[in-house]
């Protein structure tokens, strides 16, 4: 039986080969892959499946988007986590989680003005 990461990856996999212009669906899949990645402790496959969500949907959407603000918050909540195991690395890697906050908050105060 799969699990449902799995059925994910083979979603993902699916969607890029038969359908490489459908990049919403491509990027609502990288999301809910980087939500499960999370959860489940791997905080480099999480991170690689945020981004590439984010790169889908700024290209999409534009930088204004609630959508583009839910990949950053996935990648913020990536760097705090490897901030809390890469000692060296954590000062930069906060740094970057407050600036992705920062934008997710700007893009949430826009979105609530609309």
């Amino acid at each position: 039986m799969s699990t449902y990461v799995e059925r994910l990856e083979h979603q993902l996999a699916q969607a890029k080969h038969r359908h490489p212009a459908n990049n919403a669906y491509i990027s609502k899949i990288c999301a809910r892959l980087g939500d499960e990645y999370v959860h489940s402790g791997d905080i480099a496959k999480a991170e690689a499946a945020y981004a590439e969500s984010y790169e889908i949907r700024l290209s999409i959407n534009g930088p204004d988007h609630l959508r583009v603000a839910r990949s950053l918050h996935g990648l913020a909540v990536c760097r705090v986590r490897q901030a809390t195991t890469h000692t060296t690395k954590r000062k930069a890697l906060l740094r970057q989680a407050k600036r992705s906050l920062e934008e997710v908050l700007r893009i949430q105060i826009l979105a609530g003005e609309r």
